[in-house]
């Protein structure tokens, strides 16, 4: 097989796998409205969900990244994989909210896998004038299981209620994890034994953990509550608050194929900031005026347009600043900073939701997205 070939249907296989670590990852927050009357309880509660989840992967995601650029990629991720259909099918057999809570941490372990692991796969594939193209189709991947979560997992449970959606989840993920093992080969070789740990410099490794963490608290808490805030606040039907926050979220199935060519033939920054800061000022209309009908979904198609086509950019950045061949250490810096954020940004979203309104917690969501790429911007030149 052609060298071409191997570097892109290995890639695609990667693709699939991030697919599917968004759809468990994100297969609770468009059932939270069941899930409150369930057990009573109320956002800080969910937002705590949410928040365990990115505890437990701020502290596994570094260690698996590193330890996947000395004993490989691929037996990681199958472990993890296995991790997540586990944790999914237990969560739907929970009958108090505090066994909820702990399934959904230990699903946490699962998710640590892909992000530092998966794409410093796909970074051992792509050649450096192939790079952006490669981390745009796998991130293809991540995105339409962030934009199908929502719509998919509200349908079914509109249907069957909030267990039933898990159980089938689980059990889909078998044959693929059957396929991953047979069909994906290591993409990293095996280095035994104590190997010298290199870092990117400070001054970088600061500059892209701010960016991590500023922008993964809008997107958590975006994801996390938009479902809630569009049936509680404003009277949509389950199946359609999922159905509006995927129009918000799958836009990076068609922006990333683009965005990666671009990564590929621009400057990384410019990219990294113009779409960040054209994302707040739509996120800035969205929360301030939340317009109806089809400037709404106008709006939030925009808005997601603009929130992944900086995703292949910083991501080959990223590999750029990278010592070496280490992408799992460095991937794994900067993907811990995003659970960390994750670990917050639900339950300060949450509370202020709960203590206010929804709404209103939203409103301080663009200044973040705004004040983050100006972190990648005084470090350009060292870049």
């Amino acid at each position: 097989m052609e060298k071409g070939k191997i570097l892109w249907s290995g890639v695609a296989v990667f693709a699939l796998f991030h697919f599917m670590n968004h759809l468990y990852g994100l297969a609770l927050p468009p059932l939270f409205p069941l899930i409150k009357e369930h057990f009573g309880v109320g956002n800080t509660e969910t937002g705590l969900i949410r928040s365990g989840i990115a505890l437990t992967m701020a502290l596994f995601q570094f260690p698996l990244g590193a330890s996947s650029d000395r004993i490989g990629r691929k037996r990681i991720l199958a472990l993890c994989f296995s991790v997540l259909i586990i944790a999914t099918f237990f969560t739907s057999s929970a009958t108090a909210f505090w066994m909820l809570i702990l399934f959904q941490v230990i699903l946490g372990i699962g998710l640590s896998g892909y992000h530092p692991v998966g794409i410093s796969a796909v970074a051992d594939l792509a050649p450096k004038d192939k790079v952006g193209k490669a981390m745009s189709v796998q991130a293809i991947g991540g995105s339409l299981g962030v934009g199908l979560a929502p719509f998919v997992l509200a349908f079914l449970a509109s249907i069957y209620g909030w267990r039933t959606p898990l159980q089938i989840l689980a059990v889909a993920g078998l044959p693929f994890l059957l396929f991953f093992l047979l069909r994906t080969e290591e993409t990293k070789g095996t280095k035994p034994g104590r190997v010298e740990r290199s870092f990117p410099k400070l001054s970088l490794a600061v500059a892209f953990a701010i960016f991590f963490f500023l922008r993964a608290f809008v997107f958590k808490s975006i994801t996390t509550f938009l479902p809630t805030y569009l049936v509680e606040v404003k009277g949509f039907s389950l199946g359609l608050g999922g159905f509006t926050t995927s129009i918000l979220l799958l836009p990076g199935v068609f922006t990333l194929p683009v965005a990666g060519v671009i990564a590929d033939r621009f400057d990384r920054v410019l990219i990294v900031v113009l779409s960040s800061l054209s994302s707040a000022l739509v996120l800035f209309l969205v929360v301030t005026y939340f317009p109806s009908g089809v400037l709404l979904y106008v709006l939030l198609i925009s808005l997601g347009v603009f929130l992944y086509l900086s995703f292949p950019a910083i991501l080959s950045l990223v590999k750029e600043v990278s010592p070496g061949d280490e992408y799992g250490r460095t991937f794994g810096i900067n993907f811990t900073m995003t659970a960390a954020s994750g670990t917050v940004a639900p339950v300060i979203v949450g509370y202020i939701g709960d203590l206010f309104s929804l709404g209103f917690a939203f409103r301080f969501l663009p200044i973040l997205l705004f004040i983050a790429p100006f972190s990648i911007l005084v470090v350009k030149n060292r870049i």
